[in-house]
């Protein structure tokens, strides 16, 4: 008798973790780091003697560096997904992570300048104080934005149909993604607005319950074919020794950046399929999936980033070497995992007081405001949370 395959648990208990889509989330900021290591590095290998080896260390870069959109757009489509499905604002959740970004910067800012003693200017200062503010962490100024937006976002997918919700979701990425990939004109594209339609775009699958016809494995061998395919073509095509604007706009078709439309494409096949594979759940899986914010806050602080890839591990140095990709695997895990026992400790320690405290101020206080934003409205009873 043939073995039973695994049920997706989360979609029969609203209550349980999905260990797929906890993978899926690791994976994405394991694309992350790839693409700081890549990025904040300082490789220069035009100061080396051209070569085969050099040539593949030099491609092997530019494709870390090209996962980091990637990883990013995965993070917003999961945060949509379960945001439009809880349909309930918890102030709370937000003041935690605005209070961690504000202890990660004041600690490790505290570090920096007694470490490197730079001159104290009126720049630092707010830099360390008001990271939001001053976008110390990009991505996580849109996240906090966008969790903010999203009740008034769910009231907006609930009173649309299903023929209105994705005729909204077409126009905002033919705008926003489409049109900017094929003439390089933006309409008005922002990070903002580009996170908000991807948040349409998961609330639309999970309301709609969008099933990927293929298996969850032909779909991820697809995402990787387009991919490659897309990296490939915008390798060969960018190296051409010819200057033309044409070639440029060619080129920039199959780029994989933050708006391009064919990294979008990439990101929610990956999401479809990660969303059909069907897993046993994993505590392990739980744990880490829910300390990947906590990663990113860590390794990629203003303050840390030169500090981890030039000055202490000095990985440009090494960027010649015939073991050099083998090499950088073993460093990006490092750091993965590094500074996932970090984000571990500070949730089991000083996370938990500070969630205690908000917790304390939520019964008196916060739930008031809970109750103002989430007035007149009715939790989906097909949430899965």
């Amino acid at each position: 008798m043939p073995s039973q395959e695994p049920t997706n648990l989360s979609k029969q208990n609203p209550n349980s973790r999905d260990s797929a889509i906890d993978l899926l989330r690791i994976i994405a900021m394991f694309f992350i780091v790839a693409h700081h290591f890549a990025v904040h590095s300082g490789f220069d290998f035009s100061g080396f003697e051209p070569s085969g080896l050099i040539w593949v260390n030099q491609l092997w870069v530019e494709f870390l560096a090209s996962l980091g959109k990637l990883g990013v757009t995965l993070f917003v489509l999961i945060s949509g997904y379960y945001l439009s499905a809880r349909n309930r604002f918890k102030t709370g959740k937000l003041i935690y992570v605005i209070v961690t970004m504000f202890v990660f910067s004041l600690i490790l800012g505290l570090i920096y300048i007694v470490f490197d003693q730079p001159e104290i200017t009126p720049y630092l200062i707010r830099l360390t104080f008001f990271p939001n503010g001053m976008r110390l962490w990009w991505f996580m100024t849109f996240y906090l934005l966008l969790y903010f937006l999203s009740p008034f976002l769910n009231r907006l997918i609930v009173s649309m149909g299903k023929k209105l919700h994705l005729f909204l979701i077409v126009v905002l990425i033919l705008l926003w993604s489409v049109l900017p990939t094929l003439i390089g004109v933006g309409y008005g594209a922002t990070e903002l607005g580009l996170f908000s339609a991807l948040y349409l775009i998961s609330a639309y699958i999970r309301k709609y319950e969008v099933v990927f016809k293929l298996r969850a494995s032909v779909g991820i061998l697809c995402a990787c074919g387009v991919f490659f395919l897309c990296f490939g073509l915008h390798t060969a095509i960018s190296r051409i020794p010819v200057e033309n604007p044409l070639i440029d706009q060619i080129a920039s078709w199959f780029a994989l950046g933050l708006f391009d439309f064919g990294q979008i494409c990439i990101a929610v096949i990956l999401f479809l399929s990660f969303r059909n594979l069907c897993m046993h759940p994993c505590k392990w899986l739980g744990l880490m999936g829910g300390s990947t914010l906590l990663i990113y806050l860590l390794h990629d602080h203003h303050f840390i980033r030169n500090v981890l890839w030039i000055r202490w591990l000095r990985i440009a140095e090494k960027a010649a070497a015939p073991w050099f990709i083998p090499y950088s695997i073993g460093i990006i895990l490092g750091v993965y995992f590094g500074f996932m026992a970090l984000a571990l400790a500070y949730q089991y320690s000083l996370g938990l007081l500070i969630k205690k405290a908000i917790g304390f101020f939520d019964k008196k206080w916060l739930h008031r405001l809970d109750e103002l934003i989430n007035q007149d409205t009715k939790p989906d009873e097909t949430n899965i949370t």
